[in-house]
């Protein structure tokens, strides 16, 4: 683009003569100095005063505005005794030129019938031979006023949403230019300033002063009268680059469209699109037409305002009625897309607290969070099935809980959420895949390792082997007190060696159950440890020299202390045999000649003890099986 003014001058020389009043007021309307044929001003004033007009039966009151050309002035048409506003030129400028172009705006305006356009009610001429048009009295305040006060569009019009309120005009306006493209009429001139609103918010798109007529399009009698003009004209500072003017540009209705998409610019950040302090900066805006639109502006609507300003025409939306249909889409969305704002706030650190959370709390807290984040995800795409904005947060938040259920070491949950997602990452599957194979490993080793722990398997048969080994055990004092009190030192060391085969010999008779679990082979284990610790205790009596009786005695000791370690490593209940133990070695150690007997009771104690702790597990096994057998195998 031309960095100077001479630069941008030498490209475009229509520019020429409007250089100063762009630089200097860009939101002032150029209007053409002419019309293609210069005969054309002639040709229209000598048919307006063919067709017999009249000055229209109006009484002329106060001056309500005034513009460049004409003089607007509040009128009562005598007739309906209704109140107008009458249109004439100014005193000044007086001439041919001027009429034609008041011709020009009154056979254009009147040419449209539609309700966000002002009505003309007559167009006559006056004493003078000079137009004189006759339209509704529109009372508001122009649209510009409200789009830069909140507060005062507020107060009029009780707008709470003001954006919304603003496109829901803006659609009004799509329709009356899709009207006027109907007649093939480009208004080239569409800003806020144009606009007035009503106290009722009726909506009127004004000046049509310098539309353009395309003769290809428009009725063959607007084109005799009216023709067409393809000067430079327009506002600057929403001007469309083919508006600069030159041999190729082209003006048609996708013109208007960009105009329109400027007066959204506006709307959405407080500013027409090309303001600058220089000719070159507005004139290069222009050209290149990339607007300039904060972070707060709607993915939807941005692209809605990228789309109607695109430089080149046939990238922009090829009518105002695409253009309303657009936004008219986006009000409707603006709801999903509010959710899926919220959602991406929410979404913010949700995998940073799936990878942290650990204790039920944090856990708890981390479920909410996400359960919120995808309600709202799936509310948006509910009401706008079209949302891949929410889709996208959607799919997001399912992954970076996967990647934080992932990072904390839970494989299953990090699956469940990568299930949620439609084709996902294959790095984070495989990575997922490889984590609950591990896990898997994990469970099977931990799952083997309880079973080798389990005191419940092989229950039934140890229970049976501790019953009768203990039977035996508990009455095995009472037969040898019966037949040989005074057992000697060969005797007490037989006795233990015969219950360790008698252990044995069971034992490998139950190996499949005994030896499933560590549990059972440390109990079984565990009885041979004490008769041989017994064994022990036998030899040292000898070696001290100590009496048999004496011996005998400190075998309820040595019971005592294997009753203890019984029941730390297999089970507390033993604790009871333990302290019975203690009580008979001192009992015995008071009265010797009740040793056989303390050593029954103290060995009936153990038996019982154990018989109490595994038998009641083993019985209600048994009835469970007996009531489930008839459901296993039906009515016999």
């Amino acid at each position: 683009m031309p960095s100077t003014r001479a630069e941008t001058l030498e490209r475009f020389p229509t520019l020429a003569g409007w250089a100063d009043t762009i630089e200097h007021d860009p939101r002032a309307t150029i209007v053409p100095a002419g019309t293609d044929r210069p005969e054309d001003p002639v040709r229209w004033t000598r048919a307006a005063a063919a067709l017999g007009l009249r000055m229209p039966d109006v009484e002329l009151g106060e001056t309500l505005g005034e513009g460049g050309m004409g003089v607007v002035r509040l009128g009562v048409q005598r007739s309906l005794r209704r109140r107008v506003a009458v249109k004439t030129l100014r005193d000044s400028v007086r001439d041919e030129r001027a009429a034609a172009k008041l011709l020009r705006e009154a056979w254009i305006t009147g040419a449209l019938e539609h309700p966000n356009v002002v009505p003309v009610y007559d167009l006559g001429l006056g004493t003078d031979g000079h137009p004189v048009l006759v339209m509704k009295r529109i009372e508001g305040i122009a649209w510009s006023a409200l789009i830069a006060d909140a507060r005062l569009l507020r107060e009029r019009h009780d707008a709470t949403d003001p954006l919304e309120w603003h496109l829901q005009v803006l659609q009004q306006l799509c329709h009356a230019v899709s009207h006027a493209h109907a007649r093939g009429i480009v208004h080239r001139d569409i800003k806020p300033d144009n606009v007035m609103i009503g106290p009722f918010g009726e909506v009127y798109l004004l000046d049509w002063g310098i539309a353009l007529v395309l003769p290809d399009r428009a009725s063959s009698m607007l084109v005799e009268e009216v023709g067409g003009a393809h000067e430079l004209a327009g506002t600057p500072c929403y001007m469309a680059p083919e508006m600069l003017g030159g041999p190729a540009a082209r003006i048609d209705e996708r013109t208007d469209v960009y105009l329109l998409g400027a007066v959204l610019h506006e709307i959405v950040t407080g500013q027409p699109p090309h303001l600058g302090g220089e000719l070159a900066e507005i004139v290069a805006s222009i050209v290149r037409s990339r607007p300039a639109l904060g972070p707060d502006v709607p993915e939807e609507l941005a692209r809605i305002v990228e789309r109607a300003m695109d430089p080149d025409p046939a990238g922009r939306f090829q009518s105002a009625e695409q253009l309303r249909l657009a936004l008219v889409g986006f009000v409707r969305h603006r709801g999903s897309v509010e959710l899926t704002h919220r959602a991406e706030r929410l979404l913010e650190g949700l995998q940073a607290q799936a990878a942290a959370a650990r204790d039920e709390e944090a856990l708890r807290h981390l479920a909410e969070r996400y359960d919120e984040v995808r309600y709202r995800f799936r509310h948006a795409l509910e009401s706008w099935p079209d949302n891949e904005r929410a889709r996208r947060g959607l799919r997001e938040a399912a992954l970076r809980m996967a990647e934080g259920a992932l990072a904390r070491g839970d494989a299953e949950a990090a699956r469940r959420h990568l299930d949620e997602v439609e084709a996902p990452p294959a790095e984070l599957r495989e990575r997922i895949e490889r984590a609950l194979q591990t896990a898997r490993r994990e469970q099977e080793r931990l799952a083997a390792l309880g079973r080798l722990h389990d005191p419940r398997i092989g229950q039934r048969t140890r229970t049976v082997l501790a019953v009768l080994v203990g039977t035996i055990w508990t009455l095995l004092p009472v037969v040898l007190g019966l037949l040989d009190p005074d057992l000697d030192y060969p005797s007490m060391f037989a006795v233990p060696l015969v219950l360790v085969a008698l252990l044995l010999a069971l034992g490998r008779w139950a190996r499949e159950s005994m030896t499933r679990t560590l549990f059972n082979r440390r109990a079984g284990w565990a009885a041979v440890a004490a008769l041989l610790a017994q064994s022990a205790f036998t030899a040292a009596g000898l070696a001290l020299g100590l009496p048999p009786e004496t011996t005998q005695r400190l075998w309820l000791l040595e019971w005592h202390v294997a009753a203890v370690l019984a029941a730390v490593f297999l089970h507390a209940a033993l604790l009871v045999p333990a302290l019975a133990y203690a009580a008979g070695f001192f009992v015995a150690a008071r009265w010797p000649e009740t040793t056989w007997a303390v050593m029954a009771a103290t060995n009936g104690v153990l038996t019982l003890t154990v018989a109490r702790v595994w038998a009641p597990q083993v019985l209600r096994e048994l009835r469970e099986r007996t009531r489930d057998a008839p459901r296993r195998h039906g009515p016999q």
